[in-house]
């Protein structure tokens, strides 16, 4: 993409390689769906890999039914010039020219509790006049265009987490278990993560980075039907201020898990 800066999409490269551990074409390739229904943006992809070559195909959110984007060649990328990109490519690019602008897809896999999801970043260049503001984009894809839950073992109760007021109100008492979306949403210091409960139960919420490595036990509690706050103050269980990043928080209460994301900006 000529009008791109390069050095910018090496180094996004370069970064996502640092930052995840390894992972392979396989990892790749198959449909995806983005984790937000609700999205104007890209929605769907394709990925397929013969040996080292790799196609991509993209849909994008249009009405009554997605665009399509076209299947265009796509780039795959190793941490180092030695490593077999088969086992060990980490990033894929591709590059969609659409006429009224042209739109490069960065998308690299993340492994978190032994499930493989896909962080798509997408920037959009204006070639039509418009005037309209370059952007960028970045989405989360999963197989089913869900976020997965985990069964992970529970740890310990952490004594410092913030339990803001649970409201009780009779006539609205939840008909099923509910995770919302952290507020606010990129943050610094701190967020909050609400959850509804329609009975009384165990509910385990952690925090874990990128790599899947949990950092955070937020609680590990019974609590009551109704809906609850947890502040979490951007800190791991030692106390320590986490690094700006993405992050997820966990939620499990009783038979339901759920997973969503965040963004910490220091």
């Amino acid at each position: 993409m000529k009008k791109l800066n390069l050095l910018l999409v090496f180094s996004l490269v370069s970064t996502f390689v640092a930052s995840q551990s390894l992972a392979g074409l396989p990892d790749f390739v198959g449909t995806w769906k983005n984790a937000d229904p609700h999205t104007s943006g890209m929605t769907r992809l394709q990925i397929s890999a013969w040996g080292t070559y790799v196609q991509v195909h993209a849909w994008g959110k249009c009405h009554p039914y997605d665009c399509d984007w076209g299947t265009v060649r796509g780039f795959a990328y190793a941490p180092s010039v030695s490593e077999n990109l088969i086992h060990t490519a980490h990033s894929i690019t591709a590059e969609y020219n659409q006429g009224f602008c042209q739109r490069l897809v960065i998308i690299h896999p993340v492994r978190c509790w032994c499930i493989t999801f896909l962080e798509v970043e997408v920037m959009t260049f204006f070639t039509d006049g418009s005037g309209r503001a370059h952007y960028h984009e970045v989405y989360t894809f999963t197989r089913n265009g869900q976020m997965p839950g985990s069964s992970e073992e529970v740890g310990p109760l952490a004594d410092n987490a913030q339990e803001l007021s649970s409201p009780q109100n009779n006539n609205l008492i939840p008909k099923e278990v509910e995770l919302y979306q952290n507020s606010p949403n990129p943050f610094n210091p701190e967020t909050h993560i609400r959850f509804q409960l329609p009975e009384t139960r165990h509910v385990v919420l952690k925090i874990f980075n990128a790599l899947g490595q949990e950092i955070r036990t937020l609680v590990d509690n019974e609590f009551a039907v109704g809906e609850h706050n947890v502040v979490w103050d951007g800190r791991n269980d030692q106390g320590i201020d986490v690094p700006s990043g993405m992050y997820f928080y966990h939620l499990r209460a009783g038979s339901f898990a759920q997973t969503k994301k965040m963004t910490l900006m220091r």
